[in-house]
């Protein structure tokens, strides 16, 4: 149903203007070489796991806003983040020229899907740097298929304002308010024990005028880096695709009783 004016009055009258912000940093502009640009540097299609650019796919929590869902860091440290999966919808209210961006909770959601990823030599809580071999393999697949660790996510479809994480999420810039744009540090590719990761810049739109519809209109490559994240107890191989177990002996046998 469309969004009514009272919720939007309440709202208002309990948070400020950075009621919809994600925590935005120029610390961690230096560690994924992020310049502070506006641009795009081309598609970043895979980054998105489920919803679509545009109207064309399932709406969001409110009929007339749509996103999509994908894994971003929430935290960003100086050799990898912690990645949670989340739905990034543009919101709106009715008769206003304005669309924004808001976070939450995709539908299949579970915490064990929020993981330390790291690059190489670097390891757990704040991907500190190992000095020790592990003590665990996180053995599941860090993929969208099924058995992965992003399997089954979709667009929540239901919901309120009240819900929003975006709080949660650490990131490079934000800005505008017709549209707002976003540059957080999102996973690009999935692959079986790694994570490609970049800053992903998500460009809110809108339509309909008056009654307002708004939705992703574009998500792309930040300028920044692209670096090979790994998952706990793994490394980089030696052909740099993918993650392989530092210690083979430990992942086989760590389930063993």
């Amino acid at each position: 149903m469309m969004k009514k004016q009272l919720s939007f009055l309440v709202i208002g009258l309990l948070c400020t203007g950075t009621c919809h912000a994600i925590n935005v940093s120029s610390t961690v502009h230096s560690w994924w070489g992020y310049d502070n640009s506006t641009t795009m540097n081309g598609s970043a299609d895979g980054f998105i796991i489920a919803g679509s650019t545009g109207k064309g796919g399932v709406h969001g929590t409110w009929d007339d806003e749509w996103g999509v869902v994908g894994v971003v860091a929430e935290k960003i440290v100086e050799h990898g983040g912690y990645f949670c999966p989340y739905q990034i919808q543009c919101a709106n209210t009715r008769k206003k020229r304005r669309s924004w961006t808001v976070y939450y909770a995709p539908s299949g959601y579970k915490s064990s899907q929020c993981a330390w990823l790291c690059e190489p030599n670097y390891s757990g809580p704040d991907c500190k740097e190992q000095t020790a071999t592990p003590v665990m393999c996180d053995k599941t697949l860090m993929t969208t298929k099924a058995g992965g660790k992003y399997a089954g996510l979709k667009i929540q479809t239901t919901g309120k304002d009240s819900n929003g994480k975006e709080h949660y999420i650490t990131g490079f810039r934000q800005w505008g308010r017709d549209p707002e744009h976003d540059v957080v540090l999102g996973v690009i590719k999935y692959m079986d024990h790694g994570v490609m990761a970049a800053p992903v810049q998500i460009k809110c739109g809108r339509d309909n005028w008056k009654e307002i519809d708004s939705f992703v209109a574009a998500v792309g490559m930040a300028p920044g880096e692209i670096k090979l994240l790994c998952a706990e107890g793994y490394k980089v191989n030696s052909s740099n695709t993918d993650c392989e177990p530092i210690n083979p002996d430990l992942c086989n046998t760590q389930d063993m009783t």
